[in-house]
């Protein structure tokens, strides 16, 4: 049965290959994004938001069964913090998901972030991770070893003979 998705962080690195995928097994996909111009193209609905302010998600989880966020800093360039994104930002998420009665969450976190808490980026997501573990929505955890997008701006300038 096909679903509605929600995912935030759909312009990054990992959050356009969620949108891509969801919507090649036929799900309808929604693409939350700060900056809707840089949402891959086969997303069903851009909605422009900004997750560090709650009132901008009000009423955008409408219909939606699944959220899933990737939604975090990798290179911050605007003066927010990890706890402002990382943290809050992915909370605000969460408690609109339940006010709007949302089945499902996943959330992307960090392998063995236990044992990186003093590394302020994994702390802020583990904070998450725990409310969403002690939230009403029925949610899932994934915590994959790494994410190397940046390699990509590396194999530019070989190409370019740097």
């Amino acid at each position: 049965m096909n679903k509605t998705y929600l995912i935030a962080g759909a312009t990054g690195y990992l959050g356009k290959h969620l949108v891509r995928a969801a919507k090649s097994v036929g799900h309808r996909v929604h693409a939350l994004a700060r900056n809707p111009q840089n949402v891959p193209e086969c997303a069903d609905e851009i909605i422009a938001a900004e997750a560090t302010n709650a009132d901008s998600l009000k009423g955008i989880f409408a219909g939606v069964d699944v959220v899933v966020s990737a939604l975090g800093i990798t290179r911050q360039r605007d003066g927010l913090s990890y706890d402002d994104v990382d943290f809050a930002a992915n909370k605000n998420i969460l408690n609109e998901a339940e006010r709007a009665g949302v089945n499902r969450f996943g959330y992307v976190h960090v392998l063995n972030a236990n044992q990186m808490l003093h590394v302020p980026m994994v702390r802020a997501k583990q904070c998450f991770a725990e409310e969403l573990r002690n939230s009403s929505i029925d949610s899932t955890v994934i915590c994959p070893s790494g994410f190397f997008s940046d390699i990509e701006e590396v194999l530019a300038m070989a190409r370019q003979g740097r």
